[in-house]
This record gives C-alpha cells, structure tokens and sequence, in this order.
C-alpha cells in the first residue's frame, strides 16, 4: 500500500496502540525508499518517530531503532535543503568493519558530485537501545554529526543550495583547507582530528540537534539530562572553534592554520582546478592556483562590504585569509614584503580603515622580534603617515575645486561677444563716463579740488594701461 492510501485509511480510523504499530510496521518497509518531501511519508514517519520516542523508548528493537535513525537523518537533511544529495544506510557489524574498522561510529563519503552517502555503524543501534542515557545520547548525537558533515560539504562545494547563495565565513574557508590538506596528506585528518573545525562543528550541531529532538518527542528525557553538563560540552566545541588558530605541539605554540594552509597550498599548486571545484577558495586564491595578495584581499573586503554583508563576519574572514598563511607559497615572500605593502597602502591612500592597521599590527606582533614599544611606536608612525596622506588629498581636493570655480568664471570671456553684449557693455561705459565727467565738474568747488582732480586723471590713465594690457594678453591667447 502506499503512503497516501495508507495514511488516508489511518487518518479515517483511532489512533490506538495496533494503529501506531502498523504505522511502525509499514515505515520499516519502506524505509528504503523514504522520500521527506513527500507529505504522506512524513506524516507516517512523524507518527512512529513520536510513538516510539514518547511510549516505547528503552524498549526499541533493532529495526524499529534502524527505522528511527534514516528518518532523523533524512528529516535533518531536508531542513538543509540537501535531502535529495543523501543516500542513508545502516551496515551490519561485519561489513562495516571490514570497510571503515571497529572504531568508527558513522561515516560520511562525499561523491564530488554534490551528493552523499551516510553510513552507521551498528554501535549506533546499540547505543539507541540502551538504557544508559549517555550511549543513547551518543547515539542521538551521531546520527546528526554525519548529516552535519553533509551540509559542511554542500557548502564549500557549491555557490547556492535551493537558490540561497552558500555563506563566506572563516568556518567555511577553513573547513575548505581542512578538506584539501586532507588529499595531500591522508593521516593529516587522523593527526589532528580533535583540532579541526570540521569535526568540532559536527560534534557541536549533533548533541544540539540531539538535544532539541528529544525536547520536541519527549520532554520528560529531555529533563532528565542535567543542562548544565549539556551547555558545558557545547562551550568546549566552542572552545576548540576559536582557540583554533594556535595549538599546543610538542610544548611550543604553533600557528596551526599556517600547517593546514601550507598542506592546502602544495595540494592547490599541482591541482588549480581545486579552486573552481570549492568556490569558497575563491576568497583568498585566484582561478590559476596562485593566493591572493595583500592589496587584492584588501580591494574585495571593501566590494563585500559594499554588498550589505555583516561587517564582523567578513572581517572574520580576510582576517584568516590574510593573517595565517604561508607566505613562501604561491610567489609570495613573507613577513616584510607584506609590511612594505601595507605601508604603501596607507601612505598611498590615507587610509583610516582600522581593519588594514590591524593587519599591520599582527604582523609586527607575530611575524617579528620587535617590542611592544617599538611596535607602538610603527604604529603611531603609519597613523601618522595615513593623515598627512589625507591632508595632502585634502589640500589637492581644495585647489582642484578652485581651479575648476576659476575656469566657470572666465571660461567664457574668449568667446565672441553678441552684438547684445557689446550693446549692454557700451551703455555701462556711457554710464560711467557721463558719471566721471559730473565729478569733475563738481569736483571744482571741493577743498583741494586740483589735487582730487589731478588724482583722478591717474587713476583714470591706470584703468586705460591696464585696459591696454588686458586687451593685449587676450590677443595674445587667441593667437596661441
């Protein structure tokens, strides 16, 4: 029968315990070919999910626990938009060992085509049929790291899912590098495992996903769990998230990122087409497998914010983009061939943009010997260079405006003038005249009238030299 017949005979009748068991029954049939867009699917399996986390948890058998862990994977994945790219399987003991050993609780395997495989172990049926509660929360929270590791994979690899552009963030990116690394070097993801972005986001959305599930089917298990330890685990997953940069290896601090981005380099030089194939790359690698320098890095962020994004986020970003990279790689030279950049930069654009002196900084705090002092005193010295940069814009700007007010002004004077303009010229000249020669007459019966007179016919023979010499320098320009 299938699922919209059966759900509609299920819907005219009670739901009673024999109603909800055939329910149970009929979902472990088809589990094979559950679909979560499909509306009668899930309704079935929302009914048996519920019976059986709310009336019969603790007493699951295998199947009925089998049956649970595919719907809670596809469900999960059809929320991230990527259910239809995941195939889910749960293997027998003996198969899964042989494949993927005795250790491993679930496994990811991304095809490069988009789509993904999820495989269980049979310590996750285990684990949900027990009757201890942190195995089975264990069990809950590994179901939802693997389909983590899915969506993880749908990011980086693609620039949209269902329309949505995928996001550029510092996890992202990372968990770009994680991946690549890993194909230059197979043990580096077992060396480093309890390190990698990629495993502690897993980890922290498999025990919230786990948490919440229980929350919505059985409020009852939910409580039994002391919240404080829960909320204690998640702040380590975000411990490890942001103490990411730097570990602890054999005793010395190491910039971690720098190993994972050095791997990634080698690995990108002899395959560019990496960056295509992970497009999130394309933040702080050019299309030839060349990295990005300084200046690029810093041209983008400006077109990023330019787009509405949230500020902190894309600092974030080209703040790992920048900070922790090998700088031998790729043509790049090191630490100072950046400073020297930098201060270009700023003494070439006036910048007062924080986030280009605070790469600056963390090059002089983490690149060289130098003391705090002395660093301050760098510092001060680039602010200082960037405002008289600005000053001296400002001054460029002032004069560029007045030479451009100048040229409003006589721009026209050279032209032709209508037989109009000369008329309105010719009267205002009549004006005056007649108004100087009425001075002069009356000028006669002022006191000292010859030598206001005499002052007057200077004045009168410097506006003709001048008119002279005026009349001569546009000839000149007319000619030239």
């Amino acid at each position: 029968m299938d699922a919209h017949e059966f759900a509609d005979d299920v819907k005219k009748g009670k739901l009673t315990k024999e109603t909800f068991e055939k329910i149970i029954k009929w979902c472990e049939e088809n589990t094979s070919t559950l679909q979560p867009n499909d509306k009668d699917q899930t309704w079935l399996y929302e009914m048996a999910t519920s019976y059986l986390m709310k009336y019969k948890i603790g007493k699951w058998n295998k199947d009925e626990a089998s049956m649970l862990i595919t719907y809670l994977a596809k469900e999960s994945a059809r929320k991230f938009g990527i259910s239809e790219n995941v195939d889910v399987k749960i293997f027998e003991r003996e198969e899964y060992e042989k494949i993927y050993g005795k250790s491993s609780m679930g496994i990811c395997t991304n095809n490069g085509d988009n789509t993904f495989n999820i495989s269980y172990s049979p310590i996750v049926v285990d684990n949900l049929l027990s009757n201890d509660y942190d195995k089975f929360l264990r069990g809950m929270q590994t179901i939802f790291h693997e389909v983590t590791h899915a969506v993880q994979n749908s990011v980086i690899q693609r620039k949209e899912i269902q329309g949505t552009n995928t996001p550029k963030t510092k996890n992202s990116y990372i968990m770009a590098l994680e991946t690549i690394a890993r194909k230059f070097d197979p043990n580096f993801y077992k060396k480093y495992y309890t390190h990698l972005i990629k495993e502690n986001h897993a980890e922290k959305n498999g025990l919230k996903l786990a948490m919440e599930t229980m929350q919505k089917y059985n409020p009852s298990l939910y409580q039994a769990y002391n919240q404080d330890v829960i909320a204690q685990r998640l702040e380590n997953y975000d411990k490890n998230f942001y103490d990411y940069e730097f570990i602890l290896q054999g005793g010395k601090k190491t910039d971690f990122m720098v190993k994972i981005d050095t791997l990634c380099s080698l690995y990108i030089e002899e395959h560019p087409e990496m960056v295509e194939m992970f497009p999130i790359l394309q933040a702080g690698y050019n299309l030839d497998g060349t990295k990005k320098d300084i200046r690029q890095l810093i041209s983008e962020r400006e077109a990023m914010i330019a787009t509405g994004k949230p500020l902190d986020k894309i600092d974030e970003l080209y703040e790992t983009i920048a900070n922790h990279r090998n700088v031998t790689i790729n043509g790049l030279k090191g630490t100072k061939d950046e400073l020297n950049t930098l201060h270009d930069y700023i003494e070439e654009t006036g910048t007062e943009d924080e986030f280009v002196f605070s790469l600056m900084r963390y090059r002089l705090e983490n690149k060289t010997r130098m003391s705090p002092e002395a660093i301050e005193k760098f510092m001060a010295s680039e602010y200082a260079n960037a405002a008289k940069s600005r000053q001296a814009r400002q001054i460029q700007e002032i004069q560029t405006e007045q030479s451009e007010s100048i040229r409003d002004e006589v721009g026209d004077e050279f032209k032709p003038k209508t037989e109009h303009q000369e008329q309105e010229e010719q009267q205002v000249e009549t004006m005056w005249q007649s108004r100087f020669q009425s001075w002069d007459r009356n000028s006669v019966v002022l006191p000292n009238a010859a030598k206001r007179k005499q002052e007057a016919v200077q004045v009168m023979k410097k506006i003709e030299k001048e008119k002279e010499v005026e009349k001569q320098e546009k000839n000149d320009e007319l000619q030239q």
